[in-house]
């Protein structure tokens, strides 16, 4: 049965003048960040972060971004297998499982898709802001909407992928993923002048872990990864102020990373750590349900900010969007 829409459960918000933009970078390691101090050297905190689990991409960052385990967000995967029968997305597919990953689709009784964004079970943290009357601006996240309305404006991955061409060289179009998810960002954060900003870049992963390129290839698109998140970062610091973070893509080394352009009261000991710190630095009492700790100021907590208010998903395939996962090594 389709659940209702319901407004979103009030709480009391301290007032704050802060304003906050959050750049969310995949591949960005504490070490790397180190070795190019040009990158976050005018961050007064740069701190590393444990790796923090998941089984895909698409599971790290909803963790990061909603402030809760998988076990209440509910995201596994890149994309699921949903029967030709019903409207249930499976996520946790074996690679193994040849049945439900290649021969069912083959004869259409299944399709792979990716996962819409009903598939998570828990707001991000600017839609629980935006629901509450804070101005919010994100774009490129995954298992997000695209959502206009007078307090959030949220641009999905769908359009941002779709326009890397899928006759580009996967480097070309990781690139261009990052570049038109920050002058989306750039852009309508300058027309909105929201309280919150963010934007995930996530090319810099795809160039070093995810797409088979020779190593100076490898090198060349690192470098001008960085170079766009370098740009992405001066120009959103009209903003507000910025917390950067990065996370190890698959099978990468070094630690996560959190650089903060505000003096923190502790320092961060996980990427939990983030939501409640941005809740708490616009004035919203952080979760229960969230693990970490606001690193900034005290705030009381309530216990649950409730379960996602959404939509039914469309069951539609967006192909040209699956081939770009596809190309840039999301889905083998």
């Amino acid at each position: 049965p389709e659940r209702r829409e319901e407004p979103p459960l009030q709480v009391v918000i301290a007032p704050t003048t802060n304003n906050v933009a959050l750049i969310a970078v995949d591949g960005l390691t504490f070490e790397l960040a180190r070795a190019r101090p040009d990158l976050l050297g005018s961050f007064p905190v740069i701190a590393p972060l444990p790796r923090m689990a998941g089984a895909s991409a698409t599971e790290r960052w909803a963790s990061v971004g909603t402030g809760v385990p998988p076990s209440l967000h509910r995201v596994r995967a890149v994309d699921g297998v949903q029967l030709a029968s019903g409207a249930h997305m499976l996520q946790s597919v074996s690679r193994g499982d040849v049945v439900l990953r290649d021969i069912a689709p083959a004869l259409r009784i299944a399709r792979r898709q990716p996962l819409p964004p009903t598939v998570r079970r828990r707001d991000y943290v600017w839609e629980i802001f935006a629901g509450r009357g804070l101005s919010s601006v994100a774009v490129n996240w995954w298992t997000s909407d695209d959502v206009r309305s007078p307090t959030l404006d949220s641009v999905s991955q769908t359009p941002i992928f779709s326009a890397a061409a899928a006759n580009a060289r996967p480097e070309d179009a990781a690139l261009r993923v990052d570049e038109t998810a920050s002058a989306r960002a750039i852009s309508d954060s300058s027309r909105l002048k929201p309280r919150f900003a963010t934007v995930y870049l996530p090319a810099l992963d795809i160039v070093q872990n995810r797409i088979d390129i020779d190593a100076a290839t490898r090198l060349a698109a690192s470098v001008r990864a960085l170079e766009n998140m370098h740009r992405t970062i001066e120009k959103m610091r009209s903003v507000g102020s910025l917390i950067v973070i990065g996370l190890p893509g698959d099978g990468q080394s070094g630690h996560a990373v959190l650089a903060s352009q505000l003096p923190l009261s502790q320092m961060p000991s996980s990427a939990f750590d983030l939501a409640p710190t941005v809740c708490a630095l616009l004035g919203f009492p952080p979760s229960e349900e969230m693990p970490g700790r606001p690193l900034i100021g005290t705030a009381q907590r309530i216990a649950t900010y409730g379960a996602r208010n959404a939509a039914p998903a469309e069951t539609k395939v967006n192909q040209e969007y699956y081939e770009t996962l596809r190309s840039l090594g999301y889905i083998r």
